[in-house]
């Protein structure tokens, strides 16, 4: 399921070979299928667990923001995440919660 806070990046492909070259390429070249397999389902688990903590840092660069005295709509716009409940969803990914309602409706 994509990651609706992610909308609308592009990503080039070229890019996306290179860094599974780059990261993964030994196991790739990996002639027994079955050490191939394992070897690139513990990357897979790993680099899930990486894009878990990509989305924790975000959700915390997003509270900095609300720090700073940007509004939780403001936030939605200039970043484009588009919504205000994109935007929550981050920050309590940080663990950031406790915006006020006021807070977040300003």
């Amino acid at each position: 399921m994509p990651d609706k806070t992610t909308e609308g990046v592009a990503v080039d492909p070229a890019a996306v070979a290179a860094l599974l070259q780059s990261q993964c390429g030994y196991h790739l070249a990996e002639s027994d299928p079955l050490r191939r397999y394992l070897d690139l389902t513990h990357a897979q688990a790993l680099y899930e667990a990486l894009v878990d903590q990509i989305r924790s840092a975000r959700g915390r660069a997003l509270a900095d923001l609300v720090a700073a005295g940007r509004t939780v709509p403001d936030i939605a716009s200039v970043t484009g995440l588009q919504t205000r409940q994109r935007v929550q969803g981050l920050l309590n990914r940080a663990g950031k919660e406790g915006l006020t309602e006021e807070r977040s409706r300003v």
